[in-house]
């Protein structure tokens, strides 16, 4: 599942994507430095698959990870006014609240 499809979902099911990081995996990594024909593989056909795939698919990078938390119904109601002068929820910071 891409980063994309789940950051979708989450949108549908009333989420917010709080963090989302995108890496190159650790097996990933170890291959390309064992074998230098996949290395050179991926160096040469990577940037062709991210220009025919219109830049959704990257394989140099493999791994993610992202936190998604459930949207409240307080933010869900809160006017778009709020939100955008920072007094509604959607602009605290969750780590400085005590």
């Amino acid at each position: 599942m891409s980063p994309r499809f789940i950051a979708d979902f989450a949108r549908e099911s009333q989420m917010a994507v709080e963090a989302l990081v995108i890496y190159e995996g650790a097996m990933q990594i170890n291959e390309k430095m064992r074998h230098r024909s996949v290395d050179l593989g991926l160096s040469v056909f990577g940037p062709l698959i991210k220009t025919l795939s219109f830049r959704r698919i990257d394989p140099s990078v493999t791994d993610f990870v992202m936190v998604l938390r459930k949207i409240s119904k307080a933010e869900v109601s809160c006017p778009p006014t709020q939100q955008a002068s920072g007094q509604g929820p959607f602009l605290t910071s969750r780590t400085n609240a005590a």
